[in-house]
């Protein structure tokens, strides 16, 4: 203890044993300086709670009883002063130093009183360092006109503030934290040795605070507070930053997509697809893989690359990412269209060889199309058959002979295909004749036009003509019309499948003149050309049989008028020859049987007619004559309308053979003098 102090002491003790030892009238007196005293006390404070480590920090001594000189202390050192400072009239000094100089502010500085050479208040400035805490100061005042001349004012502890520095942790001590979004974090609390205490906020990983506590509290995760949390705490000293990191992981989800973001594209064979990536958000970062439409793995990469494109690559490309949280698939349709082109086919075949009225079986037409192909048949006419890719014609007959095109089209484009029906048949009924007529009448050596003998054949006929059994070439050429080629003619058509006829007449009229016995004669034609015209032949019939009842009755009248009598009773022979003598007109000549066998003999019937027209004929055509019991033959025959006008009107002595070939009696002929 110094000198001063001790002097303070015993002063006081003095006063007290005055007070002890003096009446009670002074009791109150003492007591009352005692006060004056206590409250006049010197005191020492520090210029803030906590002194910055090597920043200024000033002592301030309080004298309010005034004084010249004040000295600070350190304990446990209280003689050695750390400041002194001196009031010199009006300036402060610093008497530290040595020589004292005039105090400056960073190193003290005084309140001097209005009558100058004292000082009320002394200040000392000192740069305390971390050490430095809790130490302990007072400061010492003089003033040799007081009782107490020197006086220590109450020690006062220093507190040097300290910031977090190193001290600075967390709790539970990890930097990391690795969850799974939906995961739970536990709470951390951020901690440090401060003086003052420090204050703390979180700051959240995109920099702006989080939280003005040391607890950072996060609880059930997601993606979004992934990150750095960073932990700052400070105080007057400074601050300090302390980290920890909470990785949160998560897998693609629905996320997945791609870019460009189209998930169908619609191409034609041929043209490019631009490339395709996949993407997807993932923590820890996705591994992406293609699949094929076939499920094989296209490719280990996130971007789809097809190019330039063929029908191959038709269908639904899958992307695959996946982490270890979870996987996810995205998907892009990829729509190859392509026409028909070369692909188009029909089955089961495409030539098919038949005969008419057999039947081919469905024909399909086939094409590998997308979109799928529209087919269409088309007749050999060219007209559409059927909007149906099958083909059914059935049981064929000769109009479906031909080529048929099945056309198969789409958006692309569109193809052809042809199968061929080679139908077969034969004439049938479709033979015909050029000329057409079937039946000519002509004049003896008039000219006759060939006749081409045609059918409608597949494969094409053959043609013959013939008559009587000989043959003739097609067209069938007479040159000109006579008695020995007049008659029917047939033609004969003839392929593969079958054969088929015809027939064709020829109709010739000859007259013989410059003979005084004139000769009618009617040939009996073939039984085709006779029924060609019922009405016709019928009145040829009639008009014959009537003039052979004229000439019958005729001859009956004159034989009876000469002989008297019938000419089948007596005399019948002799009759018979006067019968023949009788003239029909005014130059008629009876003919001998000689003649008479020549007419007949001139034609040769059984080469124009039919056997079985003629037996048909001859039972209706042959009579008895009740008189001469011969037998004369019924011209029921064909001929020409004017037959009996000529008969009547020739002139005596001219002979005339008329013969008509469309109705003939085979091995029968009519002659008659006239």
């Amino acid at each position: 203890m110094c000198g001063c102090e001790i002097m303070a002491n015993i002063y006081l003790q003095k006063h007290n044993v005055f007070v002890s030892h003096s009446e009670h009238k002074f009791h109150l007196l003492i007591l009352l300086l005692t006060i004056v005293s206590t409250t006049d006390a010197v005191t020492l404070t520090g210029s803030s709670e906590y002194a910055v480590p090597g920043s200024d920090f000033t002592l301030t001594c309080d004298v309010p009883e005034e004084s010249n000189a004040v000295t600070f202390y350190r304990r446990p050192d209280a003689s050695t002063p750390v400041g002194s400072v001196q009031v010199g009239g009006s300036q402060c000094y610093n008497t530290n130093a040595s020589p004292a100089v005039p105090c400056t502010p960073d190193v003290c500085s005084c309140v001097i009183t209005s009558t100058g050479g004292r000082g009320t208040v002394f200040r000392w400035v000192t740069q305390p360092q971390t050490g430095d805490h809790g130490s302990v100061w007072f400061c010492k005042r003089t003033n040799l006109k007081l009782i107490d001349q020197i006086l220590d004012s109450p020690d006062f502890t220093l507190n040097v503030a300290d910031g977090p520095r190193t001290s600075l942790a967390l709790s539970p001590s990890d930097t990391t934290y690795t969850r799974t979004e939906g995961g739970t974090l536990p709470d951390i609390t951020c901690t440090a040795e401060c003086r003052p205490d420090c204050t703390f906020v979180w700051t959240k990983p995109d920099n702006t605070n989080f939280t003005a506590s040391a607890v950072l509290s996060l609880g059930q995760l997601d993606r979004s507070e992934h990150g750095t949390y960073i932990c700052t705490a400070g105080n007057v000293v400074g601050t300090s930053s302390i980290t920890t990191s909470v990785n949160v992981q998560y897998g693609p989800g629905t996320s997945t997509g791609l870019s460009p973001s189209d998930t169908t594209y619609t191409r034609n064979e041929g043209d490019t697809l631009p490339d395709i990536t996949c993407t997807a958000d993932c923590r820890p970062g996705c591994t992406f893989a293609w699949t094929k439409p076939d499920n094989t793995k296209f490719t280990a990469s996130a971007v789809l690359s097809l190019g330039q494109l063929d029908r191959s690559e038709h269908g639904t490309y899958r992307c695959t990412s996946w982490n270890v949280v979870g996987t996810s698939i995205s998907t892009a349709s990829v729509i190859v269209q392509y026409g028909p082109g070369r692909s188009i086919i029909s089955t089961p075949g495409t030539f098919y060889n038949r005969t008419e009225g057999e039947t081919v079986q469905d024909i399909t037409c086939t094409a590998a199309c997308r979109p799928g192909c529209t087919f269409v048949w088309t007749k050999p006419d060219n007209t559409n058959f059927t909007a149906s890719a099958v083909l059914s014609l059935g049981q064929l007959d000769r109009s479906e002979h031909g080529t048929y095109i099945c056309k198969a089209w789409n958006v692309v484009g569109t193809s052809n295909t042809t199968v061929s029906i080679l139908l077969h048949y034969g004439p049938g009924d479709s033979i015909t004749f050029q000329p057409e007529p079937d039946v000519l009448e002509s004049i003896e050596n008039q000219t006759i036009p060939e006749i081409l003998c045609s059918a409608d054949c597949r494969p094409s006929c053959t043609y013959i003509w013939s008559k009587a059994g000989r043959g003739y070439p097609n067209p069938l050429s007479l040159s000109v019309g006579t008695t020995d080629n007049a008659g029917q003619y047939t033609c004969t058509a003839d392929n593969i499948v079958s054969k088929g006829t015809k027939t064709w007449n020829l109709l010739v009229r000859s007259y013989t003149r410059g003979n005084t016995n004139d000769k009618f004669g009617c040939t009996v034609g073939e039984e085709r050309s006779c029924c060609t015209d019922t009405m016709y032949v019928t009145g040829v019939v009639l008009t014959c049989t009537g003039v052979i009842t004229l000439l019958l009755t005729v001859g009956l009248g004159i034989f009876i008028s000469q002989n008297g009598r019938l000419p089948f009773i007596q005399g019948q022979h002799i009759k018979q020859r006067k019968f023949q003598t009788v003239q029909f007109s005014e130059q008629a000549v009876a003919p001998n049987e000689e003649d008479q066998r020549s007419s007949y003999e001139q034609l040769d019937m059984n080469a124009i007619a039919k056997p079985s027209v003629y037996s048909e004929i001859e039972n209706q055509g042959r009579q008895k004559d009740p008189i001469n019991e011969k037998e004369y033959e019924s011209l029921e025959c064909r001929s020409n309308p004017n037959v009996y006008d000529e008969l009547s009107s020739t002139p005596a002595g001219s002979k005339g053979i008329y013969i008509n070939t469309d109705t003939a009696i085979a091995g029968s002929s009519a002659g008659f003098e006239k």
